[in-house]
């Protein structure tokens, strides 16, 4: 924004070190920014898009029109009021760590003078939530997708309805949370499970109830649960919504898949629902 900002700062007169903490600043958005992108900050995310490029929201364009453009900042920072409420919803439902969670560490960093240099050091004493999480809006990015690696979300350039925006959104934002829970190998291994849930708390948690699940198509119950095939995987939604009906507890089953170091996850499923319908997972499908 070209604007100075005023942070709390020590010196160290005798190391010759600055120590200052800050939430305003990082190497990422320096980057972008350099390179023509604009960044929009929220509490938990850094939003990259393109200020040149419109993305585009409506139904399947038509000779009379259809989609409506979106100017680019203030689709960005609608993005940033999407996501952080699917955090707030996550958080408050217990499916990511608290800030006060073991896993997270507080550090302050030292900018020594001279030659560029960053050392961080941990602080026990202090707690704070993880470092914002990159989302790139990406006209390049024909399907949203979480990269596994690291962790940061691609979310596509067109909708159908901001109705599909926010489940979109969330659902990525999820697939994050999954990676963190699981780990790599276990989040690609169970790939039908991981977009089965992640498109039903989008649908049910992070935005209660919105009705942006898919439509079970009638041939659905042809193909085994664990069919990946870009589709079925998402239609599976709504079969765990018709588990939960029946008795299931997603948090809690959702749990057990964390804690279960079995990669058949149908297993998983099968104990834990006998055990909360008294009905097989065979009779319900």
């Amino acid at each position: 924004q070209k604007t100075w900002v005023i942070s709390p700062a020590l010196v160290d007169t005798q190391k010759n070190v600055v120590i200052v903490r800050t939430d305003h600043l990082s190497s990422w958005q320096l980057h972008y920014i350099a390179r023509g992108y604009g960044v929009k900050e929220t509490d938990h995310f850094t939003i990259v898009y393109d200020p040149k490029a419109w993305p585009e929201v409506g139904p399947t364009p038509t000779p009379t029109g259809g989609k409506v453009r979106q100017e680019p900042v203030n689709f960005a920072n609608q993005m940033g009021i999407y996501l952080e409420h699917a955090w707030s919803q996550y958080l408050k439902a217990g499916f990511l760590p608290r800030p006060n969670d073991k896993k997270w560490r507080a550090h302050e960093t030292y900018i020594r003078t001279g030659p560029p240099e960053v050392l961080t050091r941990s602080h026990p004493n202090l707690v704070y939530e993880p470092p914002r999480l990159l989302v790139f809006i990406d006209q390049n990015t024909r399907e949203s997708q979480t990269v596994t690696l690291t962790g940061s979300i691609y979310l596509k350039f067109d909708y159908d309805s901001m109705d599909q925006v926010r489940h979109d959104s969330a659902h990525e934002l999820f697939h994050s949370f999954q990676m963190e829970s699981l780990g790599a190998p276990w989040y690609l291994a169970r790939h039908w499970w991981v977009d089965a849930t992640a498109d039903y708390v989008a649908d049910k948690v992070a935005w209660d109830n919105l009705g942006a699940m898919s439509k079970v198509p009638v041939d659905y119950l042809r193909e085994p649960l664990t069919t990946v095939d870009e589709v079925h995987e998402y239609d599976t939604a709504r079969f765990i919504d018709y588990l939960v009906q029946k008795g299931v507890n997603f948090k809690e089953l959702w749990d057990q898949s964390v804690k279960s170091f079995s990669n058949d996850m149908v297993q998983v499923l099968e104990e834990h629902v006998l055990k909360k319908t008294a009905t097989t997972l065979h009779d319900h499908y």
